[in-house]
């Protein structure tokens, strides 16, 4: 059972069952500290108030509502690829009492497929590892990561700034647009470096396509294929920008990294972005498939610095405040209190 702080009245306990594998980050010491009044048990046949069921288990919903009839069901789609739900995964769904996703895109992309009708719904941010996705200066001085970093620096030869494409590898991700732009902000800034690592889907032809025409940046351009997972923080980290000129909107991941990494974003201005993207705070978001506008906020940040220093600070603290393990926990303890309260004061006035 979660200890209680100082400041917060002690509460009777709720009793959570999780079916399937507890996240990792919902056993940090950071998230525990919020998960006040909260007990876990292993055991839905002790008749818990709250089943959380992830997307492994959905198709168990009805078999759980038989063996604990008076408990809610929770089912957490907070995963990034949750929001590809099969049809028999989407039928499951509708059995729960109330369905929860990780960005309000996220949960507009479920909802859509859903059939009606639609259980009660809610957002929990999905949280990130902020000491993984760090700034340059943190990563610097960790233990055994400032040498990684060091050697990454000098084996891509990122001497100069870098505009760092992430995204799908796609017509929809935008790679192209970006390319031709860095072409064009090379005029005026020759040291300047395109990095592209992929996030979500990758069309082998497309990726081929974008390799090629940036092969005319030389050594100033690189297309990863399949960058290792320890450097992909690396490569938002020595970002001067990180933009993703998507499109169609999908995962607004590289947005969140961005933020922990205190690199400003620019993106396009889809929902997935809008979200997380405090316009001219944190960065900015121009029109779908326009390169002149995409450009000209490009130019406008790299011949700023202080004022990358600036949206990136404001970034940073956008992600130690909404996506740390402490505000998804906060989030969960709100959301699963919120609907028993609500189930059991139903309960009370039948």
């Amino acid at each position: 059972m979660a200890s209680t702080r100082a400041d917060e009245a002690p509460r009777p306990a709720l009793t959570v069952a999780w079916v399937g594998p507890r996240p990792a980050w919902l056993q940090l010491d950071d998230a525990v500290a919020e998960l006040v009044g909260i007990e876990f048990s292993d055991a839905v046949a002790t008749a818990p108030e709250l089943v959380v069921v992830d997307r492994s288990a959905v198709g168990e919903i009805d078999g759980l509502r038989r063996t604990a009839p008076r408990s809610v069901i929770a089912l957490d789609l907070t995963d990034e690829e949750d929001v590809e739900l099969s049809p028999p995964e989407l039928l499951g769904a509708r059995a729960a009492d109330v369905l929860l996703a990780g960005s309000r895109w996220e949960l507009g992309e479920i909802c859509r497929r859903l059939p009606s009708p639609l259980p009660r719904t809610a957002v929990v941010p999905r949280p990130l590892d902020l000491d993984w996705y760090a700034p340059e200066p943190v990563l610097a001085e960790a233990k055994g990561r400032g040498r990684d970093l060091r050697r990454f620096r000098r084996f891509h030869r990122l001497a100069g700034p870098t505009v760092l494409f992430a995204g799908p590898y796609t017509e929809a991700g935008g790679l192209d647009l970006l390319v031709e732009t860095v072409f064009r902000l090379r005029e005026n800034t020759p040291d300047l470096r395109l990095a592209a690592i992929p996030h979500g889907p990758i069309d082998p032809r497309y990726r081929d396509r974008c390799e090629m025409r940036a092969l005319g940046l030389g050594h100033h351009g690189i297309i990863e294929w399949d960058p290792p997972e320890s450097e992909i923080p690396f490569w938002y980290a020595t970002a001067a920008v990180v933009c993703s000129p998507w499109r169609e909107p999908a995962s607004p991941e590289p947005a969140k990294r961005a933020a922990a990494a205190a690199r400003p974003f620019v993106g396009s201005v889809l929902e997935s972005f809008r979200e997380h993207v405090d316009e001219g705070i944190t960065g900015n978001l121009v029109p779908i498939d326009e390169p002149a506008a995409l450009e000209a906020a490009l130019r406008r940040l790299l011949g700023a610095e202080d004022e990358q220093t600036r949206l990136g600070e404001a970034a940073r603290r956008k992600a130690e405040s909404d996506y740390s393990p402490r505000a998804a926990a906060r989030a969960l303890r709100y959301e699963w209190t919120s609907v028993c309260e609500t189930r059991n004061s139903v309960s009370v006035g039948r």
